[in-house]
């Protein structure tokens, strides 16, 4: 049987096939009505450009999730950053 393989396709191989698959989704999450947000100048989420989800952290909060803390300590804060 085997002769005849060799035969009939030449040279075997082992081989090893890996598959990966990756799938993607859109993920629906509650958003308190405090933190979200739209375009300016909509007046629907219907209508809205986009919208967003406005999170304010504090300083030490960023620096515990692994930020750089020379980076957190040259953000403006938020009364500089929300003045125009």
């Amino acid at each position: 049987m085997l002769a005849l393989l060799l035969l009939v396709f030449g040279t075997l191989h082992d081989v090893t096939i890996e598959a990966n698959k990756t799938t993607e989704h859109a993920r629906v999450v509650a958003v308190p009505p405090e933190e979200f947000g739209i375009s300016r100048h909509a007046r629907t989420i219907r209508e809205t450009e986009y919208c967003f989800h406005d999170v304010f952290k504090s300083e030490s909060a960023l620096i515990a999730q692994g930020y750089d803390k020379e980076q957190v300590k040259r953000l403006p804060s938020y009364i500089v950053a929300h003045s125009s």
